[in-house]
């Protein structure tokens, strides 16, 4: 073999393994009770109501049909990847030896490794908006191939091919007083998002008929209602008019959406749960939208929850023990009973990762990193497109936080999973600054 290419094959190899070092220090990929939906739905030919299929898929295609281990590898691979080119590009870097160096970094500095070894779809929304970075800046005719992994990825989750559309609009919007980015590309980018959600909804209409993102997308509405307060309102306004099922426990509602839709107690599950009640938030929500008395309260609470989900930077959020009882721990079991004894015997499964440190430790580098970022733009030892950057991690950041919490939940694991970018386009732009020691720019 050429020594160039076992020198590359061997870079990888060491990249992968890095990566996934979380996964190995754990003592297997941490898990999530979201997970089980993924692997369930993939075996047994069917879409989840709550998700798209398209990442139970990729679990089913790269674990072989045997390990969960092999999946990880291969997520940790295309994670990889991404960084590299990100830091060939955002900071002109081509030896091996600094890539890897800036790679470790960002494993230390950012959420990256933890989000890297989760068995979901989390990661990929932060590499995406990596990828799109990478497409608008690139002016090779191959960048074009960036786009055909995003809109892949847009249908991993269905809040990724939104975040994708909302990003298109902001910058067309921005193009008009701002053309930092090809308006060619940013339409092309709009029509990935067009395309990722017609992929996830053909597959729902292959499986049960239906043109649809999915089937119980009302059922999450109705929870931010809840969670916001917004559904007690509606409940006491209407009931004496409304046929309402939920009216009974107008007084008892939960107060966090994961409880109204997942809790065993929730009056959802009650009433005989998703399926028998769908009907029945649809109401409510033509009921919620349709009347302008409505509106202030929920533009409130839309902005009120979108700014929230921004601040949620825990590390451990949804990495639970997850009991033997489980519908993850059965999952697995039953598809790849090879892995069960390490899934159910681990750092996640006895409790002993420190998260707490760790969620200490990044915000302390957050602040750090924050710090030194402003004082190299004081000092104007920034360039303009490394502050286009940051911009763009920071607006993709606030699109996320408002689209999980308008349709999915305000929840650390659902900012964590594209936060990271912001410190790792940091750490590249302070390395770029240090390394060149940049002159001011004229004013």
């Amino acid at each position: 073999m050429n020594k160039s290419i076992l020198a590359k094959v061997l870079f990888y190899l060491i990249g992968i393994i890095t990566v996934a070092s979380y996964s190995f220090y754990n003592g297997f990929p941490f898990i999530n009770g979201d997970t089980s939906s993924y692997i369930n739905a993939a075996w047994e030919d069917t879409v989840p109501f709550e998700r798209p299929v398209f990442y139970g898929w990729f679990l089913k295609i790269t674990s072989l049909g045997y390990s969960l281990w092999i999946s990880i590898l291969a997520q940790c691979l295309i994670c990889f990847i991404v960084v590299k080119k990100s830091i060939e590009k955002f900071s002109q870097v081509k030896d091996y030896k600094a890539i890897f160096l800036a790679t470790v970094l960002a494993l230390l500095l950012t959420h990256l490794g933890w989000e890297a070894n989760k068995l979901l779809p989390d990661v990929f929304a932060g590499l995406s908006v990596l990828l799109i970075l990478l497409f608008l800046e690139s002016k090779s005719i191959y960048s074009w191939f960036y786009l055909i992994a995003v809109i892949l990825l847009g249908t991993f989750h269905n809040s990724h091919f939104v975040l994708f559309a909302l990003l298109a609009v902001i910058g067309l919007l921005l193009n008009i007083r701002l053309p930092n980015y090809s308006r060619l590309r940013l339409l092309a980018l709009l029509g990935c998002s067009i395309a990722s959600y017609s992929l996830v909804s053909l597959t729902n209409y292959i499986d049960h008929g239906e043109w649809q993102l999915g089937r119980s997308s009302e059922v999450f509405m109705v929870g931010q209602m809840a969670e916001s307060g917004i559904l007690q309102t509606i409940l006491n306004d209407e009931c004496e008019d409304a046929d309402l099922a939920l009216c009974k426990y107008k007084d008892s509602l939960p107060n966090r959406g994961w409880k109204y839709v997942s809790n065993g107690n929730s009056p959802v599950a009650k009433l005989g749960g998703w399926g028998a009640m769908e009907k029945e938030h649809k109401k409510i929500l033509r009921i919620a939208y349709g009347t302008p008395k409505y509106w202030p309260a929920l533009v409130t609470s839309s902005v009120i929850r979108g700014l929230t989900t921004c601040f949620q930077l825990e590390v451990g959020d949804g990495i639970f023990r997850y009991e033997t009882s489980s519908n993850i721990q059965q999952s697995i079991k039953k598809y790849y009973s090879n892995d069960s004894p390490a899934a159910q015997w681990n750092k996640q499964t006895i409790l002993t990762i420190p998260f707490q440190f760790f969620t200490i430790w990044h915000l302390v580098v957050l602040v750090t990193l924050t710090v030194c970022s402003l004082y190299f733009w004081y000092m104007n030892r920034l360039t303009q497109k490394q502050l286009e950057r940051l911009v763009f991690c920071l607006i993709a950041i606030v699109l996320n936080g408002w689209t999980v919490a308008q349709f999915a939940n305000v929840a650390d694991r659902l900012n964590t999973r594209i936060f990271w970018i912001l410190p790792f386009i940091m750490i590249l732009t302070i390395w770029e600054a240090i390394r060149h020691n940049r002159l001011p720019r004229e004013v």
